[in-house]
């Protein structure tokens, strides 16, 4: 593997130490190795193969709270299954969670790509994805995850990120509007100047999981938490704003008229934009089917521009979120939608890991739990706030 793996550019020394650890022992003996390795980075955990969630989120739960990296392998994976494409998607992980760059977006494709280069990229940018994920009504008075990451690099390659939990203002159910939404980007911007040394000009805000009907308040509170954000971190600081709600949870599939003009497993060819005819007549939004089929029908994803001071033109909203398509670190080919919504959703999910794996009892009402001290815990530590560790 260590051979396979200097092909890519990478280059492993062999391990420090070799242990193998029953589940009840792993947090002590994973102490015991930090504490003689002190410059230690990185730990690959072999799972076995009928693995549980418990010991998945030990590990994970280990990495947050010590800032150490971790890449969990099952060992039915690493015995039978490690063929170089394995390898190769285990080491777009390994290198991107050590800080390292898959992939960055270029802007010599086309003209339209060079004019959306020097307009979007010319001047600092940073570009914000948020989710958030909620509990099934009978798993208690668990809080929603709002997880959101921002991008550090001209590349969008590098991402900060930050979780928050939280109940609806009136009667505790799931919320989808994220209420700290102002105190995260403020943390973000700050992120992004003390990493670049400049502060964004343009800020690209790409939203997951928003109804049609909840557009109205969720435009009106989270763009007025970035414009508040921004005056707090500087009184006459206001950069370029564009909100772009991401939905897949529709009911719509683009089909080619001449099957000729499929792909090979009859979809539209990765990169079909439909801005009319079946779009709404208010609202400027269209699908996009960002990525080929393998297969089955592919369900492009529809955006919906719900705010936009930058005047970008259409072409330029639909060419960049293509782009951002082919920049998730995880996978070599293009995905179904624009990495930093996929990686927020990530977040969520880690989150969500560790939040089920922790012993509190969510049907109590009469004593609720202190979100506070249980987003403590899933704070990253200093170590893994800037780096892509969800990935």
């Amino acid at each position: 593997a260590v051979v396979s793996t200097q092909s890519t550019g990478i280059n492993f020394s062999d391990p420090v130490v070799v242990k193998y650890v029953e589940e009840r022992n792993f947090l002590k003996i994973a102490e015991q190795i930090m504490e003689q390795f002190k410059n230690l980075q990185y730990m690959f955990v072999i799972l076995p193969p009928q693995t549980n969630n418990n010991i998945y989120s030990m590990v994970k739960e280990m990495e947050v709270a010590h800032g150490i990296l971790t890449q969990c392998i099952r060992l039915d994976t690493y015995q039978k299954k490690f063929k170089p494409q394995t390898l190769g998607n285990i080491l777009l992980k390994t290198n991107t969670k050590l800080g390292g760059v898959n992939w960055e977006l270029a802007y010599s494709m086309s003209p339209l790509a060079t004019q959306m280069g020097k307009f979007v990229f010319g001047e600092p940018v940073m570009i914000v994805g948020a989710d958030v994920t909620h509990w099934a009504r009978d798993e208690g008075n668990k809080p929603s995850i709002a997880g959101v990451v921002c991008s550090l690099d001209r590349a969008c390659s590098k991402y900060a990120s930050r979780i928050r939990l939280q109940h609806h203002k009136r009667n505790r159910t799931s919320d989808e509007i994220i209420r700290d939404f102002k105190s995260i980007i403020k943390e973000l911007l700050i992120e992004f100047r003390n990493t670049s040394k400049r502060k964004p000009s343009k800020i690209l805000y790409y939203r997951d999981g928003v109804s049609q009907g909840q557009f109205i308040q969720t435009l009106t509170e989270e763009i007025a938490g970035i414009q508040q954000a921004c005056k707090e971190l500087e009184p006459d600081y206001q950069p370029k704003i564009t909100y772009i709600n991401a939905q897949k949870r529709h009911h719509t599939r683009l089909y080619c008229a001449e099957q000729r003009d499929a792909d090979r497993s009859g979809n539209v060819p990765a990169g079909t934009v439909v801005d009319r005819e079946i779009t709404n007549p208010i609202h400027f939004d269209f699908y996009l089917n960002s990525h080929a089929g393998i297969q089955g029908t592919n369900r492009p994803c529809h955006y919906t521009v719900l705010w936009d001071d930058s005047d970008m033109s259409p072409d330029m909203i639909q060419l960049l979120t293509f782009y951002l398509c082919h920049t998730y670190a995880r996978c070599s080919r293009s995905v179904s939608y624009p990495a930093p919504t996929y990686y927020a959703h990530l977040l969520c999910a880690r989150a969500r890991t560790m939040l089920s794996a922790m012993r509190i009892n969510w049907f109590d009402a009469a004593k609720p739990p202190n979100l506070g001290q249980i987003e403590y815990k899933l704070t990253q530590h200093k170590n893994l706030k800037n780096i892509s560790y969800f990935v």
